[in-house]
C-alpha cells in the first residue's frame, strides 16, 4: 500500500535525480556506519539491561526491608536517567557541534561503558549502606548524560557521512541497532537464567550483566577511535564554531517544535511494544504476560527489517513521503488495532505485527529527517534537545501513564492516548516543509533534493 501512494506522488524527475548519484558504499562510509551502529547497540543495551536485572539487585543495592519499596526505588532511579536526558541534550549537543561529532562519538560510549562497570563493582548495600544506592544514581546520571549524547552524535554523524543515495537506508541501520542491543540484552539475561537461575542473579551474578555492556563499550570505543570524522564538520564547522549559536537556534524554533511532535509517536511507540505490551495484554485477559514476553524478540527481529525495508523506501521515494504516509496511517489505524487487541477479536501476533509494520515505516526516516531540519553549526543541539524532551516526557513515562490509567479503572483510554501521540506526530510532519530541510554534507543552505 505505501509503494502505490509514494510511487503515485513522486516527482517524475525525482528517479532520475537519485539514480545519478553513484550508488557504491565507499569504505570510509561503511566504517562510519558501524561506528555509528556500535555505539547505539551499547546504550540501547544498557538502557534495557538495568530494567530487566532491577528485580534481582534492587534488594541488594537499595537499603530496606521491603522488597517492593526496594523494586520501586531501582525503577526510580531508571526514571531519573530519563529526565536528564534534555540536560544531556543540551551538553553533549554543544560538545558534538564545538569539538566534532566523532570526538562526542567516543566521549558518550566512554562514559556509558566506565558508568556500566562501577555499577558492576559496586559492593551491596549490607557493604557500605547507603552509599551503594548512591553510586548507583550518579552513575545512572552519568549514563543518561551519555545516552542524550550518543542518539545525537550518531543521528548527526550518519546523516553527514552516508552515500546521498543511502542516507535513509543509514539511517534506518542506525535506528535498527537499537532493537540490536535490546536482543542481545533479553539474550544475556535468558543465558544467566538458563546457567544461574534467578537465586545464582540474586546471590550477585546480576553484575555480569553490566560487566558485559562495559566489554561492549570498549569494542565500541575501540571502534569509534578509528572512525573519521565527518567532512561537514571539517569543512564547515571547525571554522565557524565560535560562531554563536543561540540565534540560529531561535531562528530554528518552527523546526524544533517539529522535532518535539515527531519523536513522540515514535517513543510512545517503542515503550508499549518492548515495556507494556506484555502487562497491557494479560490485564486485559487476552494473553499471559510471560507467553507474550517470549514472543517480544521475534517481534523486535521484524521491525528491524520493517525498518530497514522503510529506509530504502524513503531513499527512492522521499523520507518526508514515506514519513507522511506512514504518520496518517499510524493514526487512521491505532486505536482500532490497540483496542482490537485489547477485546481479543484480533489475534495477538498479527494484531501487533500490523502495529509494528506501521511503527517501524516512520522510524526509518525520522532519524535522517530531524538533524537535517538544523545547519551544521546547531545540527546536533538543534535536533537532540526536543527530541529528548520528547521522550523524557512520553517515553519515559509511558508506563506510569498507562499503569496509572488501568489502576483508575480507565484501561480503555489507553489505545485513545497512543493515538494522540500518532496525531501529534502527524502534526510535526505537516509542519515540516520541503524548503527547511538542509543538504546534509556541503551546504548550510535548504537542500534543494526532495526528502
Amino acid at each position: 500500500m505505501f509503494f502505490h501512494i509514494l510511487a503515485a506522488a513522486a516527482p517524475a524527475g525525482y528517479r532520475k535525480a537519485v539514480t545519478s548519484v553513484p550508488s557504491r558504499e565507499s569504505p570510509p562510509a561503511k566504517r562510519q556506519l558501524l561506528a555509528a551502529c556500535v555505539g547505539s547497540i551499547v546504550e540501547s543495551f544498557d538502557w534495557l539491561i538495568y530494567a530487566v536485572l532491577a528485580p534481582y539487585f534492587a534488594g541488594a543495592m537499595f537499603p530496606g526491608d521491603d522488597p517492593v519499596a526496594q523494586l520501586l526505588a531501582s525503577y526510580l532511579v531508571f526514571a531519573v536517567g530519563f529526565l536528564v536526558r534534555p540536560v544531556g541534550a543540551v551538553v553533549m549537543g554543544r560538545l558534538t557541534d564545538r569539538r566534532g561529532r566523532r570526538y562526542s562519538l567516543v566521549v558518550s560510549v566512554a562514559l556509558i561503558s566506565v558508568s556500566s562497570l562501577i555499577i558492576a563493582l559496586t559492593p551491596d548495600a549490607g557493604a557500605i549502606g547507603i552509599f551503594a544506592a548512591v553510586i548507583v544514581v550518579i552513575a545512572r546520571l552519568v549514563q543518561g548524560l551519555a545516552m542524550s549524547g550518543e542518539q545525537t552524535a550518531a543521528g548527526t554523524y550518519v546523516v553527514e557521512t552516508a552515500p546521498p543515495d543511502r542516507r535513509f537506508l543509514y539511517g534506518a541501520l542506525l535506528s535498527s541497532a537499537n532493537y540490536v542491543g535490546q536482543l542481545l540484552a533479553l539474550a544475556t539475561l535468558a543465558v544467566l537464567l538458563g546457567v544461574l537461575g534467578s537465586e545464582g542473579l540474586e546471590s550477585g551474578a546480576w553484575r555480569i550483566g553490566f560487566a558485559v555492556c562495559a566489554v561492549l563499550g570498549l569494542v565500541a570505543l575501540w571502534i569509534r577511535r578509528a572512525a573519521p570524522e565527518s567532512d561537514t564538520y571539517l569543512e564547515q564547522v571547525a571554522e565557524q564554531r565560535q560562531a554563536a549559536q543561540l540565534p540560529l537556534l531561535r531562528a530554528h524554533w518552527r523546526q524544533a517544535v517539529a522535532v518535539f511532535l515527531l519523536i513522540v509517536p515514535a517513543t510512545m511507540g517503542l515503550y508499549f511494544v518492548t515495556a507494556y505490551l506484555p502487562v497491557f495484554l494479560d490485564d486485559a485477559g487476552v494473553a499471559d504476560k510471560a507467553d507474550i514476553s517470549r514472543y517480544l524478540p521475534l517481534l523486535m527481529i521484524y521491525l528491524i527489517a520493517v525498518i530497514a525495508l522503510a529506509g530504502r523506501l524513503a531513499d527512492r521515494f522521499g523520507g518526508l513521503r514515506v514519513l507522511r504516509a506512514g504518520l496518517v496511517v499510524l493514526v487512521v489505524t491505532t486505536a482500532p488495532v490497540i483496542l482490537a487487541l485489547q477485546s481479543g477479536a484480533l489475534p495477538v501476533i498479527p494484531g501487533s505485527l500490523l502495529y509494528l509494520t506501521v511503527l517501524g515505516v516512520i522510524t526509518a526516516p525520522i532519524g535522517i529527517i530531524t538533524p537535517q531540519l538544523f545547519p551544521p553549526q546547531i545540527r546536533a543541539v538543534g535536533a537532540g534537545l526536543p527530541s529528548m524532551i520528547g521522550v523524557a516526557l512520553f517515553g519515559g513515562t509511558f508506563a506510569l501513564v498507562a499503569t496509572a490509567l488501568s489502576a483508575a479503572g480507565h484501561a480503555g483510554l489507553l489505545p485513545w492516548y497512543v493515538t494522540l501521540g500518532s496525531v501529534l506526530g502527524l502534526t510535526g510532519g505537516l509542519l515540516v516543509r520541503q524548503g527547511d530541510l538542509y543538504d546534509a554534507r556541503h551546504s548550510a543552505q535548504p537542500d534543494a533534493v526532495p526528502a
